[in-house]
């Protein structure tokens, strides 16, 4: 068996991230993350599935080979982070990485591209002896899409986590000062049956946001979400949530992709100053509209109250597919008429662009030669104690 380009991206993106959630191919459907290839490279004793079966790592045989190939990571002595977290992270950084961006970072130099992003737990790894360069923020990483720059949090299952939000945005706006971006928050998460949006949106919906004790000025993310100034992204971790990322690295794209999906479109109403434009539905007759595939969830609630303080009975509003039932949810249908953006307009404004796959083919080596796994040590079958030994237990 010869390792292939997808082969070697998957045993980097498991040294980087020490934890690779297992179900990934049930929200990104690359062929990095096939289990069959998976379960040769653990024959091979490169990769291991976890005793608990939540997890994929990398086996001291990957270690060594990558450290072969002149592309190692830092292998640590002891995590410095959860396990749910490192999971968390990894979601995370995994739609970036369909997304096509330069996901291996760990400082805000590494940001200077317009398609990147920076996980904490790597800047603080990495930055073990000089210090916590993050502050002690604790958002999940920093992404730099296009002219912005956004804290990630991994919302699912995090709903009643309490942060300094001053704290944060301090740090946040720091970062975009450096890297002369605009600054924004993000909400991600991968969600139940695949629907991470629409489970995220139930929680913003149903949540009610109480303002925590002053004196620690401490928030939970739905409090941030109705109470912050700072534009707040939805991002689901899956194929879906990579096109977003994509779309919003794109140079202009609203306007872009608002010339194509809302034709003949005009400047926004009096007193719509969110909005992208108005439509003319008639000689007399205007409705606002609203491109939302980025989901930022504070600017279409403030269109949307805008609109209805304007007396206007209607606003259309553009998604992608697997965004909509989410909108509708937070947003609801009233006056909202969602229209979805289809490949064919994606394309029209942008031209093709595709989700992030390694290129095929057999991995070459720096002397141009191919690895066959045949030729590497296998992993010797070993009981349940010098598993854990030799592997370390995940719990």
């Amino acid at each position: 068996m010869y390792l292939g380009n997808t082969d070697i991206e998957l045993l980097q993106l498991a040294a980087w991230c020490k934890n690779l959630p297992s179900d990934m191919t049930k929200s990104i459907a690359s062929r990095t993350f096939d289990s069959t290839r998976i379960k040769l490279l653990d024959q091979a004793g490169l990769l291991n599935v976890t005793e608990n079966e939540k997890s994929v790592r990398l086996r001291e045989g990957g270690w060594r080979l990558l450290d072969y190939l002149g592309s190692g990571y830092h292998k640590d002595s002891s995590y410095r982070s959860a396990y749910e977290r490192r999971v968390e992270s990894s979601w995370i950084l995994l739609t970036f990485w369909r997304a096509g961006y330069n996901v291996f970072g760990s400082a805000l130099v590494d940001l200077a591209p317009i398609r990147a992003y920076a996980s904490s737990m790597a800047a603080r790894r990495n930055a073990a002896r000089g210090g916590d360069i993050w502050g002690g923020a604790v958002f999940w990483g920093l992404g730099r899409h296009g002219n912005t720059v956004s804290s990630c949090y991994y919302f699912t299952g995090n709903e009643k986590m309490l942060l300094g939000y001053r704290s944060e945005k301090i740090l946040l706006d720091k970062a975009a000062a450096v890297l002369g971006t605009k600054s924004a928050m993000i909400f991600a998460g991968k969600g139940s049956k695949g629907s991470g949006y629409g489970r995220m949106a139930k929680v913003l919906r149903k949540t009610k946001a109480v303002k925590a004790p002053a004196a620690g000025e401490k928030f939970t993310l739905t409090d941030i979400y109705h109470n912050a100034m700072t534009p707040i992204h939805l991002l689901e971790c899956s194929d879906e949530g990579a096109l977003q990322l994509l779309i919003m690295a794109q140079d202009d794209y609203r306007k872009r992709l608002c010339n194509i999906v809302f034709r003949g479109y005009d400047t926004p109403p009096v007193g719509i100053t969110s909005a992208d434009g108005a439509l003319h539905v008639s000689q007399t007759e205007i409705v606002p509209c609203l491109l939302a595939v980025d989901m930022d969830i504070s600017r279409i609630g403030r269109v949307i109250r805008q609109t209805t303080s304007a007396g206007y009975t209607l606003i259309v509003i553009a998604c992608l597919p697997k965004q909509e039932a989410a909108l509708k949810i937070l947003f609801g249908d009233d006056i909202a008429k969602y229209v979805i953006v289809q490949e064919k307009n994606i394309i029209e404004a942008f031209g093709v662009i595709r989700l992030y796959e390694p290129a095929p083919g057999p991995y070459l080596d720096c002397k141009g030669g191919i690895i066959d796994a045949a030729n590497l040590p296998v992993r010797r079958k070993m009981g349940k104690q010098a598993h854990r030994k030799a592997e370390g237990s995940q719990e």
